[in-house]
């Protein structure tokens, strides 16, 4: 046995897995994306690869493989950006569409938020960094944070992707987890929320409302406007998963989030181009059904919101939140992207639209949207709602032209 088998033997045998990968590359720099093998167990495989490699001019890195689904991330950063997945490893940021592409600081903020410790040494303003983050302690350092490469960079990347989900990631933790932990992580006003998921451990974030109250909120893979249930008090979180997604296909997770202290409530939505901010007096969980109509909003309120929305838009760019107001603060419960524009109805339609009575509950709604899609129908609500309910937000997304009952 060479000193090189006899290393990759040793290797192999304290590694966790009793795997190895085998990184190769070209030391002038000139060659990227040189082949990659992850998970190697057979000595005289890796031992093939590595000579294989050498006859065409590439190095080798034999290094002990890390387990990539063990509820952790990886991916790449570079001076402005942080871009990382679950389930991979970092060169899942060369697969389109794979990875979430979000500015370093609100990265590393929610990455510590939930891993629990310190990873800003995957990030410098001057490098490029391959790394992977464990919620456990993992390789032969025993660290949460592993770096696998760093290289010098020029590039400055601050403005290349916006910030853009549902991604691989937000998915993960669940939809509004994800836009709260953001809007958290920039700075905005979030009720103090605790995450229950089903692919990483409980973690916590937000400011503490002083309510004493509990809201528990489904949170879903993707925006499902309706659908699951939000509910006011404490029930059995884990029973709650298995009533309503049995087969775990579905929702990530659920928050337990304080509850606000709410004199108003309600929600902001982009319609026809303008923005639209609509509520109620105390909490708005009717309201968003399409049970109660909106109210008109004392007018420091409105522009509280509005100033929010603006804020959120210098940072985020189009966007909607469901909102509270305490009379002092206004405080973001949900932060999503925008739904597409509506299909709203101009004149008489060239048939009849099929009618929904808001009453019906939204599972009704998304029967009949199915329906309107197949039958090239409008819909028409019977009922005056809010724009801005979960009642407009499925109809927005399923971008069939409706209009709304005045």
């Amino acid at each position: 046995m060479t000193g090189a088998d006899a290393l990759i033997r040793r290797l192999i045998d304290i590694s966790d897995a009793g795997t190895v990968n085998v990184r190769t590359f070209d030391p002038s720099g000139k060659l990227k994306s040189n082949p990659f093998h992850y998970g190697v167990s057979d000595q005289s495989r890796v031992a093939q690869i590595v000579s294989d490699a050498a006859q065409r001019g590439l190095y080798s890195i034999v290094n002990e493989t890390i387990d990539i689904h063990d509820g952790g991330v990886s991916g790449v950063s570079m001076p402005g950006l942080l871009e990382f997945a679950p389930g991979a490893t970092p060169r899942v940021v060369e697969q389109e569409d794979a990875v979430v592409s979000i500015r370093p600081a609100v990265g590393i903020s929610i990455l510590e938020a939930i891993y629990g410790h310190d990873v800003r040494g995957i990030y410098s303003d001057r490098e490029r960094i391959e790394f992977s983050i464990h919620p456990g302690r993992r390789g032969f350092r025993r660290e949460h944070a592993i770096i696998w490469e760093v290289a010098d960079t020029d590039d400055d990347l601050t403005n290349a992707m916006p910030l853009a989900w549902p991604n691989p990631f937000s998915r993960f933790i669940g939809d509004k987890a994800f836009g709260l932990m953001v809007a958290d992580a920039e700075g905005f006003l979030v009720p103090k929320t605790t995450v229950i998921s089903r692919n990483v451990r409980t973690f916590t974030f937000g400011t503490t409302t002083g309510t004493g109250e509990a809201w528990l909120r489904t949170c879903p893979r993707e925006p499902r406007p309706g659908r699951f249930s939000t509910i006011r008090g404490w029930v059995d979180p884990f029973k709650l998963l298995r009533d309503e997604d049995p087969f775990d296909s579905e929702i990530s997770s659920v928050l337990d989030q304080d509850g606000v202290d709410a004199r108003w409530s309600g929600a902001t939505a982009r319609v026809s181009g303008r923005d639209v901010i609509e509520g109620v007096g105390g909490s708005g969980d009717e309201f968003m059904l399409g049970a109660q109509a909106p109210m008109s909003l004392p007018i420091r309120v409105r522009d509280d919101v509005a100033l929010l929305l603006e804020r959120l838009r210098d940072v985020l760019g189009d966007c909607r939140v469901e909102w509270a107001h305490d009379g002092d603060s206004v405080w973001v419960l949900q932060l999503h992207r925008v739904a597409g524009e509506p299909g709203g109805l101009v004149g008489a339609p060239e048939v009849e639209p099929l009618g929904f009575d808001p009453k019906d509950g939204l599972e009704a709604l998304h029967l009949l949207v199915r329906r309107a899609v197949a039958e090239q129908r409008p819909i028409r609500v019977l009922r005056r709602i809010g724009a801005t309910s979960h009642v407009g937000e499925v109809l927005r997304q399923a971008n069939v032209p409706y209009e709304i009952a005045r």
